[in-house]
């Protein structure tokens, strides 16, 4: 379910909060395949979305036609979600506009992510894979009057074996662009691809995946001093995992 980590909104006239026919959802992330799937979600329940790639493409959007709400992934490269969060909420304030509901959507859940949601101006937290169940709990907290699902929600993260294919093909880029990240001790973006290939394993309900990203990010994240040879075994580790669960796919090919 959504959690509210933020101060209680500006109300929006209810003449001014856009019926579920023309709501205009953005959804705003950078991995392609977790945005994809996303606006699939929101699809059958019967929400029209807009995805874009980065912060800087969502300010612009904004400004064109105010959505009626945000989903905002947090770990975008250049603009990330919180900076973003932070300069609507900014013009909101000096030109008198109505609060647009932003709702997070990551992979983390720690409370230094909560905290920094809450100081960003988000409105509530939801963690990845999305349920249908949590997303439509959502819309109908900020959406009037309230969507109803097209058809009974499917109990699985993603179900499409076109998506499954996508994400492989993306967790294989990401996992080269790690690669090169360890050879430059760059932490930084170590980091960050391994923050991508959580997320992406989580949608796919690759468990194990995910957690071997997730020691991998913890370590480029915590790290003092960049240890090239542990950063290596981490990697390895997650390439095992993610090759055990392509494995199927693969021998189908």
């Amino acid at each position: 379910m959504s959690r509210k980590v933020a101060k209680e909104p500006i109300p929006t006239p209810a003449s001014k909060i856009p019926a579920v026919a023309q709501a205009r959802v953005l959804v705003v992330e950078d991995h392609p395949e977790h945005r994809a799937a996303l606006i699939e979600q929101l699809k059958t329940l019967g929400v029209a979305s807009v995805g874009l790639h980065d912060g800087l493409e969502a300010l612009a959007d904004i400004e064109r036609q105010p959505p009626a709400l945000i989903l905002m992934d947090c770990h975008m490269p250049g603009l990330d979600g919180y900076e973003t969060t932070r300069r609507i909420r900014q013009r909101e304030a000096e030109q008198g506009l109505p609060h647009v509901p932003i709702i997070a959507v990551s992979a983390a859940s720690n409370a230094q992510h909560l905290k920094m949601c809450m100081e960003a101006g988000m409105d509530g937290v939801l963690k990845k894979p999305l349920r249908p169940e949590e997303l439509q709990s959502t819309l109908d907290m900020w959406l009037e009057p309230a969507p109803q699902m097209a058809h009974a929600p499917v109990d699985t993260p993603v179900a499409a074996i076109d998506i499954r294919t996508l994400y492989q093909t993306s967790m294989d880029e990401d996992i080269q662009a790690a690669e090169q990240s360890v050879q430059s001790r760059n932490a930084e973006e170590l980091a960050h691809f391994a923050h991508r290939m959580k997320g992406a394993a989580l949608m796919l309900g690759a468990h194990e995946a995910a957690d071997a990203a997730d020691r991998l990010e913890q370590e480029a994240r915590s790290a003092t001093q960049f240890d090239m040879a542990r950063a290596e075994r981490l990697l390895q580790v997650l390439k095992e995992a993610i090759a055990r669960y392509f494995a199927p796919v693969d021998s189908k090919r």
